[in-house]
C-alpha cells in the first residue's frame, strides 16, 4: 500500500502542476515566436497652465496736474497694461472712490464732476459700484494689451484754492 500512496500522492502532485501550469499560462503574455516578441503599455503626459491676469497702471504726469479752473478736454490721464493667458477673454471694471468727482482735500463740499474714457470708448462718470469698461471675445493666444484713459470735465472757475482729488480703480477679471 505504501507504493500505492506514493504513486497517489505523485500523481496528485503531478495534476496540481498540471493545473498550476495551465492557470498560470492563462495571464502570461502571448507566446514569442522565435526571436520575435513584442509588448506595449502607454504612458500618459500632461501639464497644466495657471490662468494668469494682471493689470498695471501707469499715470502720465498730467493725471496730477489738471487744470481745475479752466477744466481738460480728452486729456491722457494714464495707460493701462492688461495681461491674460485666458482663452475665454476677460474684462475691466473701474470704479471710483469718490463717485466720478474731484473732491476738495479740506472742504469735501467742493467738487468737480468729471468722465473718463477707457481704451478709446465713451466717457462714463465713474460710479462707485465697479463699471464694466472693457470686454474681449476668445483669445487665440496669450494678450498684452494697453488702454489709454483720458478725462473730461468742465472747469470750475470760482474754485477754492487746494488739491481736488479722486482715486479710481481698475480691475482685469477672465471670463
Amino acid at each position: 500500500m505504501t507504493a500505492m500512496n506514493s504513486m497517489l500522492s505523485a500523481a496528485l502532485a503531478f495534476g496540481a502542476m498540471a493545473f498550476v501550469q495551465s492557470a498560470s499560462a492563462t495571464v502570461a503574455p502571448p507566446p514569442c515566436k522565435g526571436d520575435i516578441c513584442t509588448a506595449k503599455d502607454k504612458l500618459v503626459l500632461s501639464g497644466v497652465v495657471e490662468t494668469k491676469c494682471s493689470l498695471k497702471v501707469n499715470a502720465k504726469a498730467e493725471a496730477t496736474k489738471l487744470n481745475i479752473v479752466d477744466g481738460e478736454a480728452n486729456t491722457l490721464v494714464a495707460t493701462v497694461t492688461e495681461s491674460t493667458n485666458h482663452l475665454a477673454g476677460y474684462k475691466v471694471t473701474m470704479s471710483s472712490a469718490n463717485g466720478g468727482n474731484l473732491v476738495h482735500t479740506s472742504v469735501p463740499s467742493e467738487k468737480v464732476a468729471y468722465k473718463l474714457s477707457y481704451d478709446g470708448g465713451a466717457y462714463l462718470s465713474p460710479t462707485t459700484s465697479a463699471q464694466q469698461v472693457k470686454l474681449t471675445g476668445a483669445l487665440v493666444a496669450p494678450v498684452v494689451d494697453n488702454s489709454d484713459v483720458k478725462i473730461n470735465f468742465a472747469g470750475k472757475p470760482s474754485a477754492l484754492a487746494g488739491t481736488f482729488s479722486d482715486t479710481v480703480t481698475f480691475e482685469i477679471a477672465a471670463l
